[in-house]
């Protein structure tokens, strides 16, 4: 059926914007606190009857402690500019906000939405850091973060069938 869930839901790549804080010790170990907001949209949905055409919005709010090692390169000999490559990871909570419809071919819509409670979430991190001059001890930073959330929880979904039947409400629940 429609309802199938297994498969998967595929997002177009987003956006996340941010701040943080935080300290770096001359041992090239760097710890933080993060706050960031990343955003995308819809793509489709793969059932076990193949892709739906989906369209909305989702967004996640993520509060993260992070921890880096900066690769010591100059000390190996290997001029960077003073170019500074790192690599970390981080974990915390997040609270995702979900608003989207999926179109069966048979013309039934399936609504997610909702608000999720706090998830644990992890990132790995790879970037450059860059000192500012004129700003002693600090630094810009240039990174490609990916962020996984791990069981999204107290999402609904609503669907509608085609030619005006009942609608059906619950829990999205992970197969």
């Amino acid at each position: 059926t429609a309802l199938n869930a297994r498969g998967g839901e595929h997002w177009h790549p987003g956006f996340a914007a941010g701040g943080v804080a935080g300290w770096a010790f001359s041992n090239g170990l760097m710890l933080d606190l993060a706050v960031v907001y990343a955003g995308n949209s819809a793509d489709k949905i793969t059932t076990t009857n193949g892709p739906v055409r989906q369209t909305g919005t989702q967004g996640t709010l993520a509060t993260l402690a992070e921890v880096y090692y900066t690769l010591p390169l100059p000390k190996l000999g290997i001029n960077t500019m003073a170019i500074i490559p790192y690599v970390g990871v981080g974990f915390g909570p997040t609270w995702s906000h979900v608003r989207t419809k999926a179109y069966f071919a048979d013309g039934s819509i399936n609504r997610p939405h909702g608000n999720s409670g706090a998830n644990f979430t992890y990132e790995v991190v790879g970037g450059i850091a860059f000192p500012i001059p004129g700003l002693k001890d600090t630094a810009g930073l240039l990174d490609y973060r990916y962020l996984g959330v791990v069981n999204a929880t107290n999402l609904r979904q609503t669907f509608e069938p085609v030619g005006g039947g009942a609608s059906i409400s619950g829990p999205v629940v992970p197969s």
